[in-house]
């Protein structure tokens, strides 16, 4: 199974990532298949690049994005990927059918209760004691 996760690289106490898209099977900085971005977290903001395009490509390829690559995909992407559609404000990818979900809150016309088919007897409440 494919995953998309950070790939850590720099010297000691100043690292930066990659976010690659890997085999779940191999180790945090062995082989990968593509690289889609980079992470520095030393730099004051943040810098993360990330193409959101083959991120999309890679998810409906079926590969499973790691929670931390969710959240920074979340919190930097502004409205760029916000338009494009490819990622919700939770993190979970948008259906390429969302725009044409039909408005499944009213009830159809057949599951409507028939006014003349109440029962004939008289109710609890007003049944002589």
């Amino acid at each position: 199974m494919l995953v998309i996760r950070l790939r850590r690289h720099g010297a000691k106490r100043s690292p930066f990532y990659r976010i690659v898209v890997a085999e779940d099977a191999s180790r945090r900085d062995g082989r990968f298949v593509e690289v889609i971005g980079h992470y520095n977290p030393r730099t004051k903001p943040e810098q993360v690049k990330l193409d959101y395009e083959r991120l999309a490509h890679w998810q409906s390829k079926g590969a499973q994005v790691s929670d931390t690559v969710r959240t920074l995909a979340v919190r930097h992407k502004g409205a760029v990927a916000a338009e494009r559609g490819t990622i919700r404000e939770g993190g979970e990818p948008v259906p390429e059918t969302a725009g044409a979900v039909a408005d499944t809150t009213a009830p159809p016309p057949s599951a409507a209760p028939d006014a003349g088919t109440e029962e004939a007897g008289p109710s609890p409440e007003q049944a002589p004691s």
